[in-house]
C-alpha cells in the first residue's frame, strides 16, 4: 500500500507541477508576506515553546521566505484540518510533516519531498554497498519490533545468498554494532539515521535506496501551481548549497 501510494503521489506530483502562471507568486510578493500552515505538535519538525513555533519545517518555511524576500506568518491549524487553510484562504503553503494521501493527492499541488521519515539503510562510509541486493549474505541489524526489523526479515526469502538478522534492543546497541563493524548495515527510521549520520558524516554514510517511505511535501491549491514550481527550485537549491542539511543538524544533533 505505501509503495502504492508512493507511486501515485508520484505521477500525481508531476501532472501537478506542469502550470505556467506567476500569479500567486506575485501575490506573495505584493503582499510581502509567506503564510505557512502548520500544526505545531510534531517535534522536531514544528512545535510550540513559549507562545513561538519552532523546528525543522519553521526553519525551512523562513528560509523559503528569507529567499523570496518575503516575511513569513504561521497559521496553526489542525492537522486534520490543515488542507482547510488553503481552502479558506488563511494559508499559501502546508509546511507540516505533511504526508500526502487519499483525495488530497488530485486535490492539490505538490513539491518533491523534502524528507523521507521511512526506514533508510545506514552504513559504514568505507563499505563498498551501495544498494539493497550489496546487502546478499551480509549481517543487518535492526530495531526488535520495528517496521524495519519486518522488511529485513523479508529479505531473508528474497536476496540470495540470503543476510542474517541481528535484532537489536535500543538504537544506541545498534549504532555501536555498525560502528565496530559487527554488523554491516542498519536499517532504522530515518530521524535515527539522519542523526547518526550528520554525527559521524566521517564513518557512517546512508543509501540512496530507501527501504520504506513516508515522504514529507510542501503543498498548495492547485491553482497556485507556479508557486509550487518555485518552492521546488528552492528545494533544490537548499539541498545542493548545503542548508537543509544545516537546518536538519539544528534539530537532530544534541
Amino acid at each position: 500500500m505505501r509503495l502504492l501510494l508512493a507511486c501515485l503521489f508520484l505521477s500525481t506530483l508531476s501532472a501537478c507541477t506542469g502550470g505556467s502562471s506567476s500569479a500567486p507568486v506575485e501575490r506573495i510578493r505584493q503582499q510581502g508576506k509567506l503564510r505557512v500552515a502548520l500544526d505545531p505538535s510534531f517535534p522536531p519538525f514544528e512545535e510550540e515553546v513559549g507562545g513561538q513555533v519552532q523546528g525543522i519545517d519553521v526553519d525551512l518555511a523562513r528560509e523559503l521566505g528569507r529567499r523570496l524576500n518575503v516575511e513569513v506568518v504561521f497559521v496553526r491549524q489542525p492537522y486534520d484540518k490543515i488542507y482547510q487553510a488553503l481552502d479558506n484562504n488563511q494559508a499559501d503553503l502546508i509546511i507540516s510533516a505533511l504526508y500526502p494521501e487519499g483525495s488530497s493527492l488530485t486535490n492539490y499541488a505538490f513539491s518533491p519531498p523534502y524528507f523521507n521519515a521511512g526506514q533508510i539503510i545506514l552504513v559504514r562510509a568505507d563499505t563498498p554497498i551501495q544498494t539493497k541486493r550489496d546487502l546478499s549474505g551480509r549481517r543487518i541489524a535492526a530495531l526488535k519490533d520495528s517496521e524495519g526489523l519486518l522488511e529485513v526479515t523479508r529479505w531473508q526469502y528474497m536476496l540470495d545468498p540470503a543476510p542474517t538478522v541481528m535484532p537489536y534492543d535500543t538504537a544506541e546497541e545498534a549504532l555501536a554494532a555498525l560502528q565496530a563493524g559487527e554488523v554491516d548495515a542498519l536499517v532504522v527510521h530515518a530521524l535515527i539515521g539522519q542523526q547518526a549520520r550528520l554525527q559521524s558524516s566521517d564513518t557512517l554514510r546512508l543509501l540512496n535506496e530507501t527501504v520504506t517511505d513516508e515522504v514529507y511535501v510542501i503543498a498548495a491549491r492547485r491553482e497556485d501551481e507556479a508557486l509550487i514550481q518555485i518552492v521546488a527550485d528552492l528545494l533544490k537549491q537548499m539541498q545542493a548549497d548545503g542548508s537543509m542539511d544545516q537546518i536538519l543538524k539544528r534539530w537532530l544533533l544534541p
